[in-house]
């Protein structure tokens, strides 16, 4: 969800729903706004859209030892000088700390695109807990120059793409990959319903806990799916996460794709995942009887919700338990829990269509 920091390496297309709960992706970071280049707002896909750029300033920090002071720059050059030349409150003097983040937004009909990467990131380095990691100028003397960079970059883009269509599946292209990388495709069936899922060994870990953690509401599994993370709109990234206590995070336990919505789509997405937990637990000596273990926080999606109780069913009648169908579907609807979020969100919709609910 937008909360106005935006930060690290991402790529995501906000709805236009979206737009209007985040104050058009409102960021808190001063950046000094560039655009609109060419570009249309009524265009269908959104590498069509009209672009523009926003240029982090950065922050001005005091170097006198234990001030610490933080304080915000202007926008422009000019008067970012005319702040360094004024001490601090302490007296100490101020310097710039620099950040050479680009936000780049693709307006198009459906919403925004956004990227929070680029070429100066990859020559700094992509954060990670130990700090930047590898700098792109590490990999050839040639890399120190951004532009160079952005074409490299795009040359790599390119060749990761299928020899059909963006949005077609190639079956030898997709055989030959599971070939070379044996165990991460856990689930997969290609036709009118196509639903793949993915999942490493790091990811399955997160989503069976030794200890759990009272304090915080941390314990449990959130899936949700993405809109518009692929080429094609209508194809879904479906994702159930864990939270990672050594991290301190929320990291997927378990990715699908989807080429669509519907509660057989999200079954095959949900069957994986309780296969998945099954079979860790196993192997770790737990017990796999308990329902809980398996509960879910979800959105508002009656697909998604029909898919999760029909793959809880299908699970447990392939572990041949004696249970009737009316218990284990009983038990599957006392697995889930709503998303505050999507429920504020879709609250927040519905209270501004003032044909629906009049004032």
């Amino acid at each position: 969800e937008w909360d106005g920091w935006p930060d690290g390496s991402f790529e995501r297309t906000y709805t236009n729903a979206e737009l209007k709960a985040t104050d058009n992706l409102a960021v808190n970071w001063v950046c000094e706004v560039a655009g609109p280049k060419s570009g249309s707002d009524e265009a269908e896909d959104w590498r069509n859209g009209r672009k523009s750029e926003r240029r982090c300033r950065g922050v001005l920090k005091c170097t006198s030892e234990g001030c610490g002071m933080v304080a915000r720059p202007q926008t422009r050059m000019a008067q970012i000088l005319k702040q360094l030349e004024k001490p601090c409150l302490c007296g100490g003097s101020l310097i710039r700390i620099e950040c050479r983040t680009v936000q780049k937004l693709y307006r198009f009909k459906h919403g925004i695109h956004y990227i929070h990467e680029g070429p100066a990131q990859l020559l700094v380095g992509i954060p990670t807990l130990q700090g930047p990691g590898r700098s792109a100028r590490e990999i050839s003397s040639i890399l120190v120059n951004k532009d160079r960079i952005t074409y490299e970059a795009k040359k790599v883009r390119r060749g990761a793409q299928s020899s059909n269509a963006p949005d077609q599946l190639n079956i030898s292209e997709f055989a030959q990959f599971c070939e070379v990388h044996p165990g991460l495709i856990v689930h997969s069936v290609i036709g009118v319903i196509t639903v793949i899922s993915m999942q490493q060994p790091l990811m399955l870990s997160e989503l069976v806990k030794e200890t759990r953690m009272d304090s915080e509401p941390v314990n449990g599994i959130v899936s949700d799916a993405a809109h518009g993370y692929w080429v094609k709109r209508s194809d879904l990234l479906i994702i159930s996460s864990g939270y990672s206590l050594s991290l301190r995070c929320w990291i997927p336990g378990i990715m699908s794709y989807s080429n669509g919505a519907t509660s057989e789509h999200y079954r095959h997405h949900f069957l994986a995942l309780f296969h998945s937990i099954a079979r860790e637990r196993m192997r770790r000596g737990f017990d796999t009887s308990k329902d809980e273990e398996f509960g879910n926080v979800v959105d508002f999606s009656e697909a998604e919700r029909n898919g999760f109780i029909d793959a809880f069913i299908e699970f447990r009648q392939n572990e041949g338990t004696t249970r009737s169908v009316d218990d284990l579907r009983s038990s599957a609807q006392g697995l889930l829990r709503g998303c505050r979020q999507h429920f504020n969100s879709g609250v927040t919709r519905l209270s501004r269509i003032g044909g629906v609910i009049p004032p």
